[in-house]
């Protein structure tokens, strides 16, 4: 039995009221009484020992389509800026038959799909996928006049300083997860060190600060009340580049990434990489592995990209601009 075919035996089991089938080697899965909203799950061959599952719903509003492919990465690239949980990717119509949509994503590493993590981490990000993307649903509705998304009304409401840079954890887990928070994040740090060789700085009860190899100063947090473990960092400041060419970049960077996603502060240019994991009852220590090294990856990434004059900061911004980013990041939890 491969992989889907053992997450879908045990989706069975805890998705009760989800009709599952296996279709071309993918997960289809639809709930009872939501019949418009499928959600599909693929595994990705990720090294000989790993696996990446990914959990995703394409979204195409009748009101998004006449959106150029630019409008779709602004409203992809505002959409992330802050959001812990999921990841939003811009679908191109030439390769969606003319239709111009978004993808809603969550991923996570997996082994071979038999463990009780898996099991709770896939079920978290199927609810969580289906979660925001209803919520998505509503507000690129709120803000259709005639037919049609306005960014002029979205912006009023969404992209300002004062709300965009708030951060919104999308997490169905709450229920899931009976453990400790403050356990399950020192013995995060108790493997950190020695394995990456990584420096462990400021370490709090659910938060730290870790110097990694490349100078980055990832931070690693489990916010309060939200069973996920984050890790976080800004990699450089984009001077020089419009907006625009800001939103091409991080679809294309984001079309490429794993787990998490790259997002940047529009207030200063700082482009930044968030990975996070959800919690279970049955957590393994190359699941945290994955998201602390993903940040390192992501850094090395965004370093080989083409991209305008830039400034590489690699954990090295100053102290008042760093105590800004880690504001933006983890201060102000808004609904999603």
């Amino acid at each position: 039995m491969d992989t889907i075919a053992r997450l879908a035996a045990s989706m069975t089991s805890v998705l009760t009221d989800a009709q599952i089938q296996i279709v071309e080697k993918q997960l289809e899965i639809r709930f009872d009484g939501l019949p418009n909203w499928k959600i599909s799950v693929a595994s990705h061959p990720n090294t000989k020992r790993y696996q990446l599952i990914e959990t995703y719903i394409d979204f195409f509003p009748l009101c998004l389509a006449s959106l150029s492919r630019l409008e779709l990465q602004r409203l992809a690239a505002s959409e992330n800026l802050g959001l812990r949980g999921v990841t939003v990717v811009p679908l191109r119509p030439e390769e969606n038959d003319d239709r111009s949509g978004l993808r809603i994503r969550a991923c996570f590493i997996a082994q071979n799909g038999d463990s009780d993590d898996e099991t709770e981490n896939l079920a978290i990000d199927i609810l969580t996928v289906l979660t925001f993307a209803r919520t998505l649903e509503d507000r690129v509705t709120d803000n259709t006049i005639a037919g049609e998304f306005s960014f002029e009304l979205y912006n009023s409401r969404f992209e300002s300083p004062s709300i965009s840079q708030s951060t919104r954890f999308v997490n169905t887990g709450q229920k899931t997860f009976d453990g400790s928070h403050d356990r399950v994040f020192a013995e995060v740090l108790k493997v950190v060190k020695p394995e990456f060789a990584h420096e462990i700085r400021n370490a709090g009860v659910r938060t730290a600060i870790i110097s990694s190899a490349d100078r980055l100063e990832i931070v690693a947090k489990i916010p309060s009340e939200i069973p996920m473990f984050i890790a976080h960092a800004p990699l450089m400041t984009l001077d020089g580049m419009t907006p625009p060419q800001l939103w091409a970049l991080l679809e294309g960077l984001n079309s490429n990434v794993e787990t998490g996603h790259f997002e940047a502060n529009p207030t200063d240019m700082v482009l930044s990489f968030t990975s996070w994991k959800h919690l279970t009852n049955d957590m393994h220590q190359f699941s945290f592995d994955h998201a602390i090294v993903s940040v390192s990856r992501a850094f090395k990434t965004a370093s080989s990209t083409p991209l305008a004059p830039v400034q590489m900061v690699g954990g090295t911004l100053t102290a008042p601009h760093k105590a800004d980013i880690l504001d933006a990041v983890f201060i102000g939890k808004r609904a999603a």
